[in-house]
């Protein structure tokens, strides 16, 4: 019987951006060095560990031979890449960068509150790999590490000077039995070089929750997975708050969301001009908006009561409309059974949201039962076609990740 061999995935070091590919290149006089060397060399170890633990863990669809495969050289060369792209979507590879509305600062824009994770998540990783330099506990060599035999020997990695800085600001110094912090954000982050930052934000990356699967296929270059380890681990994602809205803001979002597809699907002058598709998303949205509800999709199995019941609703309406309107009665059957399409296809957890809408979102202002002014919203369909209500609108940032993470 013939054996079937797997052969490794084939890598592409992705080449760092220059000026050419990015104007606002310009804006960076540094380099990355050693800090990033060996905060790469602290993920991929700390990877290796995790992942062959126990007899060999392999989560999030890894396996042992890509484990195997994951080459420190390949990995490197990609973190790289990778670090460089996340500081010019971050802040145009400008030191001073500034969100304004937060305390976001600098190259990979740390907030102040996210320093202090980022710097128990550094000291952790250097204390794992130090303790991996004994006993031959270390299976691969980094370096400018000796890896001993023995409980003495092997090369510890030390604290960097800036991470002690860091650190002791961030404590503070003992004052009347209470220790008082003297971190100043702009200070201290601002006092970090390129190298350094980016050194911190990429060990800040790897952490519980996220995925070693997506920092193995980014050392094959895989532009995918950069972005997902961006999306997921550096950048914070709009806050989806769909199940919290009562039935009186759900009806103000279901009619605003009406009024971005309305000029496109069901309006004769538009090229998009369709009114069976513009029937069938009044079915969708509406019927995706109220699947929190008890009465409705209880299980996620498409219940035939609550199908009837919304288009018992859907055939009064259109009774209504053949009667006080000019449309006629097999208009109104259109209609209808388009809306009804829609509704099956939300009970169902389908989508079919066509391009022109993707990423079309609307502001929404929400009003409490009260009848006083809510929160804003922005309702509509994201980049892959869910129907989202969110705490604020990504579309630009969206946009700006297509146009980072790509290869050169």
């Amino acid at each position: 019987m013939a054996s079937t061999i797997t052969l490794p995935t084939a890598a592409t070091i992705n080449v760092v951006a220059t000026t050419s590919d990015y104007a606002a290149k310009s804006n960076l006089t540094a380099a990355a060095g050693s800090n990033l060397t060996e905060a790469t060399m602290l993920i991929y170890d700390e990877i290796l560990r995790y992942q062959r633990g126990d007899g060999g863990r392999y989560t999030h669809g890894l396996t042992e031979a890509m484990i195997d495969d994951f080459d420190y050289d390949e990995f490197a060369g990609n973190v790289l890449w990778f670090m460089d792209e996340l500081a010019g979507l971050e802040s145009d590879w400008r030191k001073d960068a500034s969100a304004g509305s937060t305390t976001a600062y600098g190259y990979a824009q740390f907030t102040e509150a996210s320093v202090q994770t980022a710097v128990n998540r550094y000291r952790y990783h250097i204390d794992k790999f130090n303790s991996r330099s004994i006993l031959g506990r270390r299976d691969w060599q980094p370096d400018g590490y000796v890896n001993a035999e023995g409980v003495f020997g092997g090369t510890k990695m030390k604290y960097p000077a800036w991470l002690i800085t860091l650190e002791n600001a961030l404590q503070g110094n003992l004052i009347g039995g209470f220790y008082i912090p003297y971190y100043d954000h702009k200070v201290h982050l601002g006092a970090l070089t390129y190298d350094q930052q980016l050194a911190l934000a990429f060990v800040h990356l790897h952490r519980e929750g996220s995925k070693d699967y997506n920092f193995v296929q980014l050392s094959k270059g895989d532009v995918t997975a950069a972005k997902a380890l961006y999306e997921n681990n550096h950048h914070t994602p709009a806050k989806k708050i769909e199940s919290t809205l009562t039935h009186a803001q759900k009806k103000s979002i279901y009619f605003s969301i009406k009024e971005i597809t309305r000029p496109m699907y069901g309006v004769s002058s538009s090229v998009y001009y369709d009114e069976k598709y513009f029937n069938y998303l009044k079915g969708y949205v509406g019927s995706f908006l109220y699947k929190q509800y008890p009465w409705f999709n209880t299980n996620d199995k498409l219940n035939i009561a609550e199908f009837a019941a919304l288009n018992a609703g859907n055939a009064l309406y259109q009774i209504f409309d053949v009667m006080f309107t000019q449309e006629t009665i097999n208009e109104g059957f259109i209609d209808w059974f388009e809306q009804g399409r829609g509704t099956f296809a939300a009970a169902l957890n389908k989508k079919d949201v066509r391009k022109e809408l993707l990423g079309k979102k609307v502001e929404v202002q929400l009003y409490n039962n009260d009848g006083t002014a809510g929160a804003i919203v922005f309702a509509g369909f994201d980049k892959t076609g869910n129907l989202v209500v969110a705490n604020r609108d990504d579309t630009a940032t969206d946009n700006r990740i297509e146009l980072f993470f790509k290869l050169h």
